[in-house]
């Protein structure tokens, strides 16, 4: 172990007697390493903000059911055990979720064409705030709210219209406001209410209920009920085509942004491509560069490790001496080049922040990609030292005899 030490002793005092010559190894690492690490801070900054933009907004994780179906309890139990599922819930006829909507006071405002949407624990357009869980409970959009002129806490009146016996009949559920989702969720007039309502109202449209007390309704029968649509939502991005696949078993169509999705995908891969080689050529000329010095500082050192031999270090001893002085000066180029890059990123981020062109940072380096950065710069390194100074060797113990 002494004589371990002893050799990274020699290394390093020998880097510091040639001093001028490491740093010249150092600034040469470092010219390869800031723009490869800026290439692959770009590479994952730009992709990773694009997928963060398609995760912000639940509605690219939806699944959107086309057109009216005859939707079983088994297709929903199938859709909810699958692993590739975030939210599920049944829903009515298209033509049975448009209610009219008016603020329960003294002259309130009435709003038309107001969409139901069944919600319940889970639905990603309402992530973070209360989900309606009784029948009189409602959640609206921000752009409801603000027509009806109502906030969270005040009450509205559900009124929904039928024809029957050719006389037309409106009757009214009163619904307090538990909830308001953002703009940026939603900007249509949207409310969202429990799914035991949503039937309320399709059977009292269709005739099989006298008014809208949904109460009546059980559990078993929600259960067991066909359905003509659903709201689903996939967990993440990649759950997208295969949720739709399953969903769009038994002829039922669905339409989803696998578009978008596979836009960022595909350009994922051609950038991820670009960087693997420009990383690999880097690399490449990194190795080669290395491997030249090394060869030349054997060279240079043929005398005094020779001389070492004499004094009786074995060659796998010496064949460290260049490994060790390799790895010293790779460790500080690593080193300087990541304080390098952390300032460049921050100031790349800032500038394109001010000029409004991205919100989000165009230029973004995980701890992971240090890691493997630093794997890669020492591995190449070593390897590199290995090749370069491997007819260190070969260095006979005589030879600095003879050179006397």
């Amino acid at each position: 172990m002494r004589r371990y030490l002893y050799i990274l002793r020699l290394a390093a005092r020998s880097l510091i007697f040639d001093l001028r010559l490491t740093l010249c190894h150092v600034f040469g690492l470092i010219a390869v390493l800031v723009p490869l690490m800026l290439v692959v801070g770009l590479k994952y900054g730009a992709i990773q903000g694009l997928t963060d933009k398609l995760n912000q907004d639940p509605r690219n994780l939806e699944i959107l059911i086309m057109g009216n179906h005859d939707l079983k309890p088994d297709w929903f139990a199938s859709l909810r055990q699958a692993p590739e599922t975030a939210f599920v819930v049944p829903a009515t006829r298209s033509l049975s979720t448009t209610v009219n909507l008016v603020a329960d006071r003294a002259g309130g405002a009435l709003l038309r064409g107001v969409q139901l949407y069944p919600t319940g624990e889970g639905d990603p357009l309402l992530a973070g705030l209360p989900v309606p869980k009784k029948d009189g409970e409602v959640a609206l959009t921000a752009s409801a709210a603000k027509a009806l002129g109502v906030a969270v806490g005040d009450g509205i009146k559900a009124l929904v219209p039928r024809r029957i016996n050719n006389a037309e009949e409106i009757v009214n559920r009163p619904l307090r406001v538990i909830a308001i989702a953002p703009e940026t969720i939603l900007s249509q007039d949207v409310a969202f209410v429990t799914l035991r309502f949503l039937v309320r109202t399709e059977d009292f449209r269709d005739g099989k209920a006298a008014d809208l007390q949904s109460e009546q309704i059980s559990a078993d029968e929600l259960a067991a009920r066909h359905y003509a649509s659903a709201r689903l939502f996939a967990r993440t991005l990649d759950d997208v085509a295969p949720l739709a696949a399953i969903a769009g078993q038994d002829d039922v169509a669905v339409q989803t942004k696998s578009h978008e999705i596979a836009t960022v995908k595909l350009l994922d891969r051609a950038l991820t491509s670009i960087a693997a080689v420009i990383v690999g050529l880097g690399a490449a000329g990194a190795a080669f560069s290395v491997a030249a010095s090394q060869w030349a500082n054997v060279e240079r050192q043929r005398k005094d490790i020779s001389m070492l031999r004499l004094l009786g270090l074995q060659r796998s001893e010496v064949l460290l001496l260049p490994v060790a002085e390799s790895l010293m000066v790779a460790m500080t180029g690593y080193g300087i080049s990541a304080l390098l890059i952390i300032g460049v990123s921050i100031m790349v981020n800032k500038l394109f922040s001010l000029t409004g062109m991205s919100d989000s940072p165009v230029c973004r380096l995980e701890i992971v990609h240090f890691v493997w950065f630093w794997a890669v710069t020492v591995a190449v390194a070593g390897l590199a030292a290995l090749v370069g100074g491997a007819h260190v060797v070969k260095i006979d113990p005589s030879e600095s005899l003879r050179a006397v």
